[in-house]
Formats: C-alpha cells, structure tokens, sequence
C-alpha cells in the first residue's frame, strides 16, 4: 500500500487544504485499519482507492477515524494521485454509498469534479435554533441573512451580510462541538457575499479537533444552491480564509459551476513534497503490504 499528501483547493501563494490519498491496491483494509490509519495521518480527510476496471473507488475517514460519507477537497486530492500513477486511463471515480462523478482534468494541475446536482435546502424556522446560532456566533440582527439546512451533506449554513464576520468568525471550540452534537450536525458554515462572482466561506467542521476547515469543497454544494435561487448567480470563486491573522494569505480558492441538473467545483491540486510513504499496516496479525 502506498501513501501520498496533496493539498487541494490550493490557492497558491497560500497552503490550500491537506489530504492524505492511501492507495491500497486492491489489498483488503477492514474499516478498523482505516480507522486507525485515518488517525494517524495526521490530516483532515484520509481517503483509501481502491482501482479496478479503469474506476476508481473511494471511502474516506475524518482524523477523528469517523467515516465520511464524501469530502470534496479529498477527491480532489485523489484526481491528483490518479493522474501521477495512471495518467489519463481513469475517467470515472466511485464514491461509496454516494454516486458516481466524472473526473474534469484541466491544465497546470487544475482539476475539476462534476456531480449530479441532488442538493435539499431547507430554511430554517426554529426560532430557538436561530436565537442560539446568533448568541454562539455574536451576530447582530442588522449582520444577519438566514439558515439553512443541507439534509444532502447534513451541515447549517448561515448567510451574513457581513464578510468581515466570516474573517474574523468568533466562537468557543467546546461550545460549537456540543452544539453541532446536540444538533446532530456535521458542520457549520459560514458564508457571504463579496460581489455578484465572489463568496467568502468559513467551516466549522465537528470531526476536527480545532474545528475550522481549511478550505472545504461541500462548502460549495449548498452555497451555490443558495446563490442560484436567490440571486440567480450560476458561477462564482469561493476564497475560504485559515488562520489570517497568523499569515495573512488566503486558505484556498475554488471556482462553482452550477446548474439544476449539475455542480462542478474547481481548483488547484499540489503535491506535498517528501511525502510519499509505503508501509505495511498490521491486520489480524497479518501484513498487509
């Protein structure tokens, strides 16, 4: 088995958002050997590719060894992986108990992913809900727009009218935590407009130990949805600042293409240098190579 790091969404002159891509090789990894590989990587996302029949099959576990349904930045990362180990010889990519996505193989390691568009919004009316989200977040009424929640990725979605909120997003780690749980979310993000062709994001995700995601690609899925029935803007860049007042620089950049039918996101993939490891992981007692 090998182990390869990208980061993707990278936007660069910033650090994007790291994956670790495990390909297995068609040797069996029970979920426990995921779990614990998934733990020990270190990252965000670990995904474990399996190639069979010029298809990829993907699984992907958070850093907590939670399994994940999907993670966009994560398949960007594999995209990567494939085209260095298998050049152009797989066009379709599996992601488990999700659907199938075609693979948009642009220029200068700029990837694409199109999927079909099965996105459900719903606005939130629970006043309670909404009264907790302005006092965990200190949103003042004239900052606020809605909530929404996506029962596709399972995640709330706040829209502000106030970009510098997102920057600068002020929260307490272990109250979020408790709150998602209590909400039996995955996530919170966090969004607003800077023109009609630009949004700034931030996502607090439960599965991390410090919460924010560095540039998340499901981000997009409702964001875009969100900007095509209210403000009929079809293609937009998504810049989701990391740690600004430590660097400066932007966490990643993506470009949304979106229609009722489809969404593609776009973006940067590179490799982290010196990365590339091959190990044996311990199964029952047996290597697994």
């Amino acid at each position: 088995m090998k182990r390869f790091d990208y980061n993707a969404f990278d936007s660069r002159d910033a650090i994007g958002n790291p994956a670790s891509v495990f390909l297995t090789q068609n040797e069996f990894l029970s979920q426990n050997d995921k779990e614990i590989l998934s733990v020990n990587s270190g990252f965000p996302i670990s995904c474990f590719v399996d190639v069979l029949n010029n298809k990829a099959i993907i699984d992907f576990f958070a850093p907590n060894g939670q399994k994940e349904t999907v993670c966009f930045h994560g398949t960007m990362a594999v995209l990567k992986m494939l085209k260095d180990n298998f050049g152009k010889s797989i066009k379709k990519i599996e992601i488990k108990n999700y659907q199938e996505i075609e693979l948009i193989e642009l220029e200068n390691d700029y990837f694409g992913i199109k999927f079909k568009n099965n996105t459900k919004l719903e606005i939130v009316q629970n006043q309670t809900l909404i009264q907790e989200i302005r006092n965990n977040f200190r949103l003042r009424d004239e900052d606020f727009v809605n909530v929404y929640f996506n029962h596709s990725t399972n995640d709330i979605i706040v829209e502000t009218s106030n970009s510098k909120i997102v920057e600068n997003l002020s929260y307490k780690i272990a109250e979020t935590k408790d709150f998602l749980i209590q909400n039996n979310r995955r996530a919170i993000m966090f969004f607003s407009l800077l023109d009609k062709k630009t949004v700034i994001s931030k996502v607090l995700y439960v599965n991390l130990a410090e919460l924010e995601d560095i540039c998340c690609g499901s981000a997009n899925i409702s964001i875009s949805k969100i900007l095509f029935e209210k403000y009929k803007i079809k293609n937009f860049e998504n810049i989701q600042p990391y740690r600004v007042k430590e660097t400066g620089k932007f966490g990643g950049r993506q470009k949304v293409i979106y229609s009722e039918k489809e969404i593609i996101l776009m973006g940067h993939v590179s490799k982290i240098e010196d990365s590339f490891q091959s190990f044996v992981v311990y199964s029952k007692g047996l290597p697994i190579f």
